[in-house]
Formats: structure tokens, sequence, C-alpha cells
């Protein structure tokens, strides 16, 4: 059914396990999307290698101003990006960049 969608912001030492579940749930046809709001070196880590080639996001949107998710100002030290895995998608990512804040 549509609304079956997780959208978070997991903690970074938990990132890996959340999107390992999210992806099985998506492989079970029981969540429809899974975005996650991680930092951008998420997605270079060789343990997580495997899980991107297996069941490839649909997009990726990174962030090309830093921000502060605590504070919400702009110019902060880490970097961020969403990463969205829709169903059972198989195509190749979509990657873009957005140069605001949180939202594209």
């Amino acid at each position: 059914g549509l609304g079956r969608e997780v959208v978070t912001n997991p903690p970074y030492r938990l990132a890996t396990e959340f999107m390992r579940r999210g992806l099985d749930l998506l492989r079970e046809g029981r969540l429809d999307g899974l975005h996650l709001l991680v930092q951008t070196g998420f997605l270079a880590a060789q343990r997580r290698h495997h899980h991107f080639i297996e069941q490839p996001p649909a997009q990726v949107l990174i962030f090309s101003r830093r921000f502060d998710l605590v504070t919400g100002k702009l110019d902060g030290g880490i970097d961020y990006c969403w990463v969205s895995w829709v169903g059972a998608y198989h195509g190749s990512t979509e990657l873009h960049w957005s140069d605001a804040g949180m939202t594209p």
C-alpha cells in the first residue's frame, strides 16, 4: 500500500543497521520507501559497498553546503546527503546536488 515510507536521520553508529533492516523490509514488500539522512562518507564505506551494489538507492541528494543539525545553521562541519531506496528499484542511482540547507 501507499504511505509505507521510513524517513529518518539514524544515529550514525546505527545507520548501517537501519539501512539493512529497511532494505529487508523493501525486499519483503512491507515497505515502499526508505530515506536516510546520513553523513556523505556513509556512501564510501567498504563494509556497506555490497548493500549499494545488491540493492542500489534510487536517488542520492548531496548537500553542497554543510549545515549543523543541532542549530540548523548553514556552514556546519559535516557533509550530509539523503539516500533514498524506492520499492524494488534496481536501476542506476540518480545523483543530485542541492546548494540549499536541509531542503532541496
